[in-house]
Parts: structure tokens; sequence; C-alpha cells
């Protein structure tokens, strides 16, 4: 198998975890201690953060996407996002929270300047002649 179908593999299985994620009910626990509910928000960044990058991964390879490839993917990334949380609007004891969309956004946001910024080390200052 090439390298842009397991990309795409990536991305999928990532996105059919996320969605099994949210499919659960609520998981009972010290929700009102402000140290959980960090905990639980910076998990919401982190696995939009991957989303995102493995979208970056898939989309850098298709010809039109590819000179956008960082801003599909945050845009993918966040319509996941905001889909997701509707979904979890039909789960019992689950809600749909724009916080947690803005979150995930965020967290998408960050990995797609980590990858700007990855790029921009790899191909050096600019050459003056």
């Amino acid at each position: 198998m090439n390298e842009h179908k397991l990309n795409w593999l990536a991305a999928g299985a990532w996105m059919a975890f996320l969605f099994y994620l949210s499919s659960l009910p609520k998981i009972p626990g010290p929700e009102k201690i402000l140290t959980i509910q960090l905990i639980r928000k910076s998990g919401h960044a982190l696995v939009y953060a991957i989303l995102a990058y493995l979208d970056w991964r898939v989309l850098r390879a298709e010809p039109r996407f590819a000179a956008q490839s960082v801003r599909w993917a945050w845009l993918f990334a966040t319509l996941y996002a905001l889909t997701d949380e509707i979904h979890q609007g039909f789960i019992p004891e689950r809600h749909f929270t724009g916080t947690d969309v803005l979150i995930d956004t965020a967290g998408a946001a960050l990995a797609m300047l980590l990858v700007r910024r990855r790029q921009a080390a790899l191909q050096g200052p600019p050459v003056v002649q």
C-alpha cells in the first residue's frame, strides 16, 4: 500500500475513533474540579490537532489542495469538530458545546501553525544574490 493510501487510512481511522468517542454516554467523574476540566479540554485540542495533521498529510498530496493544504486541513478539522458536537447533541447525557468547537478549532490551528513553522525551517532563509 502506498503512502498516500496509508495517509487516507490513518485520517479515516482517526475520524472513526473520534466518532466512537463522541457516541459514548457521558463518562461519570468529578467534572467540577478545575484540573479535570483542563485535562478534558486539553484532550479536545490534542485530538483535533492530530486530526488536522492527518488531514494535512492527505491534502498535501492532492494537486488541487496542495498549495493551500494547511488551510484546507484546518477547515476540514474545524467542520468535523462542528459535526461531531452536533452528533453529541443526539447522544444521551451529552450535548452540543460551542466552547468545545472553539477548543477543537484552536487545537487544529496550533497543529497547522507547527506544520507551517516546520515547512519554513526546512526551506531555510531566503538566499540573497
